[in-house]
């Protein structure tokens, strides 16, 4: 019995960490098709070494763990099928989860970004200015 208990206790250890790193991840409504199961952890581990090379001179890039990621699916003028991502390096409690969480300056604590769920890939990687 103990044993089940550790392996019970250990699913639940895993499964808050995983869902407290979804939960960095919000959603924002009026999106024109419905997301299947996105690969955020995969989608966060590619975003990395493109805001880092965009941000060149806009200052370092805070720890990944640190940002929320607002997002969006969306088509583009052909109809095909993206991701609009714009992320902050602040707690989502500290922002309106319902809308865009724009900010004009900050450097590479805030970008937007677009990633294709079919090639998988990241594209139109934008980081702030230093105002």
């Amino acid at each position: 019995m103990p044993r089940l208990v550790a392996l019970i206790a250990s699913v639940l250890v895993g499964a808050a960490a995983f869902a407290g790193d979804s939960q960095r991840w919000i959603e924002i409504s009026g999106g024109v098709w419905g997301p299947h199961a996105l690969p955020f952890p995969d989608i966060e581990s590619s975003l990395r070494p493109l805001v880092v090379a965009a941000a060149r001179d806009r200052g370092d890039m805070p720890q990944s763990s640190s940002y929320t990621f607002q997002y969006q699916v969306r088509r583009n003028p052909v109809g095909r099928k993206y991701v609009y991502i714009n992320a902050f390096c602040d707690a989502p409690q500290h922002h309106s989860l319902t809308e865009w969480a724009q900010v004009k300056d900050g450097g590479a604590c805030f970008f937007n970004a677009k990633y294709d769920p079919e090639s998988k890939e990241i594209y139109d990687v934008v980081v702030n200015g230093i105002g």
